[in-house]
């Protein structure tokens, strides 16, 4: 794994590890996002998907089904608003 403080240059020396993952239909997660900086980067490199402490703490797994609910409840109302 490589630390996200060397991503942004390992990207540019290489041609953009997350063009690549796009380019081969893959999808990428950044893992051990921990700050602003981390995820600004990760965005402008088209990276989509992260985790990390910045993003969500970690929580209990009661607390994780209550999220998951959450993100699907409101990602229907996004989709039916949309629709009509």
């Amino acid at each position: 794994m490589t630390p996200i403080r060397h991503l942004a240059g390992l990207a540019t020396r290489r041609g953009e590890i997350c063009g690549l993952a796009k380019n081969m239909e893959l999808r990428l997660v950044a893992e051990g996002v921990e700050t602003i900086g981390q995820r600004e980067i990760l965005e402008g490199l088209g990276c989509e998907l992260a985790q990390g402490f910045h993003l969500t703490p970690p929580l209990p797994s009661e607390e994780v089904s209550h999220l998951i609910a959450r993100e699907v409840s409101a990602g229907l109302q996004r989709e039916a608003s949309m629709s009509s």
